[in-house]
């Protein structure tokens, strides 16, 4: 359930949360730090049901998802077209008809890895989530 909330925030981009200011509670700094002690350009943002960390490292973007006491719930990575497999990436480009994709990333929780899209035609957005070798709307 914790995946279609993350999925959901990240792809709709309304994180509708108060920016912290860089400050978060001991636990969630403590586990963040544990988990990504290169990363860089860090911005915290809260909201009622989790705290979101979105950082870069490795030259990639990526946002972190913790709950209140700690607890590393998710990690997006944000990627391009071409760090998808062959399969998906064709079945996305069937898929695109005239839209534009303007978010692509890879959602991990539980060591469980997903592929999201957002797609865009002017008029309306579309989400797509990957399962197996084919694109399904989410």
């Amino acid at each position: 359930m914790k995946s279609l909330l993350i999925a959901f925030t990240l792809l709709a981009s309304v994180f509708t949360a108060s920016a912290t200011d860089g400050k978060v509670s001991r636990p969630v700094e403590k586990a963040f730090q544990q988990n990504f002690a290169k990363a860089e350009n860090l911005r915290w943002t809260e909201s009622a049901e989790m705290v979101k960390a979105s950082f870069e490292k490795d030259q990639q973007n990526y946002a972190a998802f913790f709950n209140h006491q700690g607890e590393l719930v998710a990690v997006a990575h944000f990627i391009s077209m071409s760090q998808l497999s062959e399969a998906l990436q064709a079945d996305l480009k069937s898929k695109t008809n005239g839209t534009n994709i303007i978010e692509l990333f890879e959602l991990t929780e539980n060591g469980d890895t997903k592929f999201y899209a957002t797609l865009d035609n002017g008029k309306k957005q579309q989400v797509l989530v990957a399962v197996k070798n084919k694109w399904h709307r989410f």
